[in-house]
């Protein structure tokens, strides 16, 4: 599970996966983390994390990554992890990479998938606008239709490859207008394959809500809507955002997410032969949930590239088809999503403690050079 990595980077994995997970060190190694990283230099430190999180700067790295997990029957999402970009030239750019992507991923069993963010095709401001139903100017709607192009030249191009297209999820403000187009695409695309999944955050109030709404109209127009659950990347934004705590659109408490994202697997499960669901969770609960629901097993299921390998090999063992999703691209472009995955990371607490397990295992494995077990990759049996 953990042969990938160097003696070093094992022990850093450890050591963070401590100081990350305690209450009182947590908050404090976030921050000096993020100081870290934000740092002009290059330094050693750059390069662990990078390598341990990243699959490389290039698409050939990220590429020799993919084919390396591939070997125990992981399956891959490769993500050009560029944040920030809100120009025509960007999205062009944005656009060309994911067409190469398609191509290479019907070539590649174990890459099935491809990621889009929808603010790398698209201008943040001109989503905002549609969600909020405020009227385009006339190059608005001209910028906006070229967007509906690219996305539609996506996902024809996936279509035709059998290739299956991620779309990432956005801040509250900006999502309202991505789910609509998505699900409109999803009644083109996702009748004789599901070819379209949509990312549901479920620190969102109105997600369940919006669930139902997709069962509802997969009944009505025979498509099956393709769902990755997760439970939520923006909560510093949307702090920042909203100014009116009465309107927050996010769950207050970290319960409140995990019986929402709980009550979604229950709903999918109940109608599955309406969806097509991607499971992506570090939260051991969740993961004991899915793994209920025998209608569940050989659907998808994924975790990020450098965490939580232990949930990874246990899901597989109940049939799930498992994958890691990695992040490539030049290391100083891709610093804001590698700063969100810190702060994402500090929040599973559970999923940490079981990681230092058998990452101690392997440290002792080595220190004393013996072969690892074939079970060292299986959860405790009270589970």
């Amino acid at each position: 599970m953990y042969s990938r990595h160097s003696n070093l980077e094992l022990f850093f994995k450890y050591f963070s996966s401590i100081i990350l997970s305690n209450k009182y060190t947590g908050i404090l190694s976030v921050k000096l983390f993020k100081w870290l990283i934000t740092q002009g230099v290059r330094s050693k430190f750059h390069n662990i994390i990078y390598k341990i999180y990243f699959g490389g700067e290039s698409i050939n790295e990220a590429i020799h990554t993919s084919d390396t997990l591939s070997r125990d029957g992981t399956a891959s999402l490769l993500d050009y992890a560029v944040e920030g970009i809100d120009h025509s030239s960007g999205f062009q750019a944005a656009l060309d990479n994911t067409i190469s992507l398609i191509k290479l991923s019907s070539q590649k069993q174990h890459i099935p998938f491809v990621v889009i963010k929808p603010s790398s095709i698209g201008s943040s401001l001109i989503y905002q606008k549609i969600s909020h139903r405020q009227c385009l100017s006339t190059s608005e709607l001209n910028d906006w239709n070229q967007t509906k192009q690219r996305y539609e030249d996506i996902f024809e191009m996936a279509s035709q490859h059998h290739v299956k297209v991620m779309v990432d999820a956005e801040q509250s403000w900006i999502q309202p207008a991505v789910d609509e187009l998505v699900v409109q695409y999803m009644k083109q695309y996702n009748t004789s394959q599901t070819v379209i999944y949509l990312t549901v955050q479920c620190y969102l109030k109105d997600k369940l809500a919006f669930l139902k709404h997709c069962y509802q109209q997969s009944v009505q127009h025979h498509f099956k809507a393709g769902i990755k659950l997760v439970r939520g990347a923006y909560l510093e934004d949307e702090r920042k955002y909203c100014t009116d705590m009465s309107e927050f659109p996010i769950f207050s408490t970290k319960e409140e997410t995990d019986n929402n994202y709980s009550s979604a697997i229950e709903f999918i499960a109940t109608n599955i032969s309406h969806f097509s669901p991607f499971f992506a969770t570090h939260n051991s609960e969740s993961v004991d949930k899915i793994v209920q629901y025998p209608v569940l097993s050989h659907t998808w299921s994924g975790q990020l590239y450098g965490l939580s390998d232990h949930l990874t090999n246990y899901l597989k063992q109940y049939g799930f088809k498992t994958s890691k999703y990695i992040p490539y691209g030049p290391m100083e472009s891709s610093l804001p999503y590698l700063l969100r995955r810190i702060e994402e990371s500090s929040i599973s607490t559970k999923s940490f403690l079981e990681e230092q397990k058998t990452i101690k295992k392997e440290i002792k494995n080595r220190l004393f050079h013996k072969k690892t077990p074939s079970n060292l990759n299986q959860l405790d049996d009270k589970r």
